[in-house]
């Protein structure tokens, strides 16, 4: 499978506990239907490798990271070899948070409520903590805004705009 077939959900940290799970750092909310993901596709080297859930194998530590103990995978020196690498699901798994339906508003306008239109919306970077929007304003400038919902105020799909709210002094930075 290809990646352009599939969606990023976040990057395998570390090694986790006597069971020899692995951490996955997701930085979205997760929903309870991850408990019953059987497949994740793990990128090694550039290419996307399958690997099967174990029965019982998935635990939430917090509402963004998942403990993950696959079948038949659980020595510590081939945990290791999958620390730092990025996770996938195939496109057709439903996740539910909006930030992964968010790609579809690239090229929308951005507006700050206060300021008024600040740029276009150029892409999504996914951290394992936080994703942010890349916005490139009028005069060229390239910055950032938190993906966050006290941030996001409005998207007008008709308009093609994505209205904001954003923190007093955060595009400053960037002057």
């Amino acid at each position: 499978m290809k990646k352009t077939q599939c969606q990023k959900l976040g990057i395998f940290t570390k090694i986790h506990g006597k069971y020899n799970e692995l951490l996955l750092k997701c930085g979205i909310v997760l929903d309870e239907q991850m408990r019953n993901q059987e497949l994740f596709l793990v990128d090694i080297d550039g290419g996307l490798v399958p690997f099967f859930v174990a029965e019982d194998g998935i635990r939430f530590k917090t509402d963004k990271d998942l403990l993950v103990q696959f079948e038949d995978y659980d020595d510590i020196h081939e945990l290791k070899r999958l620390i730092a690498c990025d996770v996938y699901l195939p496109s057709d798994v439903q996740i539910r948070d909006e930030f992964f339906a968010f790609e579809k508003y690239i090229g929308f306008a951005v507006e700050d409520k206060n300021i008024g239109k600040t740029g276009i919306l150029n892409k999504i970077i996914r951290y394992p903590q936080n994703a942010v929007l890349e916005v490139a304003s009028t005069e060229g400038k390239i910055f950032l805004i938190p993906f966050h919902r006290n941030i996001i105020d409005k998207i007008d799909e008709e308009q093609e705009t994505i209205r904001v709210n954003l923190p007093k002094g955060l595009l400053d930075i960037y002057e």
